[in-house]
């Protein structure tokens, strides 16, 4: 898979748990809004699908991005394409694209945008990588092995088995390990496709359709009763 399609995959597998999740926390929160759990009751067998399938999508997407098994297309796997491809981040490689994009013609503003381009080095690869540092040790300690020993494998079938691990599992450390999986995407994506290497090294992001997942949700469980 080339550095395009990489980033294209990687993007979509960290969106897919941002919006799972985005949808589960705006669940919790009607539940706990006036009358939640009255209203969830008028649709229950509705609401329990919807909970348990959303819960187990998360961990999924969650545990599939840190996977570690061979041939599995995981962020650490992009992560070590991009550092052995940095020739595709390179401004003549952006210019190839550009020019391919305009149907093999050189656009005439193309010269003057690659004068305000970086040239990157394999440390700027790096520091825009630098924050999973931050998450990886809690990604694969907890999060994987949830994902592994409990849904995709059913290693751990009783609650007894699992119930520790659940426990260590906490919704802002999934949001902060999303987020940071998300702000290091952008950042790849902004280098490969607009040659912009942000000045102090790493730009965080939001995702920007989390008031959309959390609104639709909302929506439905005070419509759909």
């Amino acid at each position: 898979m080339d550095t395009k399609h990489w980033i294209q995959h990687i993007g979509r597998e960290i969106e897919e748990p941002l919006r799972y999740f985005y949808s589960q926390q705006a669940y919790g929160d009607c539940l706990r809004g006036p009358n939640g759990t009255e209203l969830a009751y008028k649709n229950i067998h509705f609401w329990k699908l919807f909970s348990t399938s959303v819960q187990r999508s998360l961990f999924i997407g969650l545990g599939r991005l840190f996977d570690g098994v061979s041939g599995a297309r995981s962020f650490p796997k992009f992560q070590g394409h991009c550092m052995q491809n940095m020739n595709a981040f390179s401004k003549s490689a952006l210019a190839e694209r550009r020019v391919l994009e305009n149907g093999g013609v050189r656009p005439e503003y193309l010269d003057n945008y690659l004068s305000g381009c970086s040239e990157i080095s394999k440390e700027d690869i790096g520091k825009l990588f630098s924050p999973i540092s931050s998450i990886n040790g809690r990604a694969r300690d907890i999060y994987q092995r949830i994902r592994s020993k409990t849904i995709a494998h059913a290693i751990s079938t009783e609650e007894n088995e699992y119930s520790e691990l659940f426990i260590s599992a906490n919704n802002d450390e999934i949001e902060k390990i999303l987020l940071t999986l998300w702000g290091v995407y952008r950042n790849i994506w902004e280098l490969y496709y607009n040659g912009n290497l942000p000045n102090k090294g790493y730009l965080t992001y939001e995702y920007k359709f989390k008031n959309e997942c959390y609104e639709s949700t909302k929506k439905a469980f005070y419509n759909i009763q």
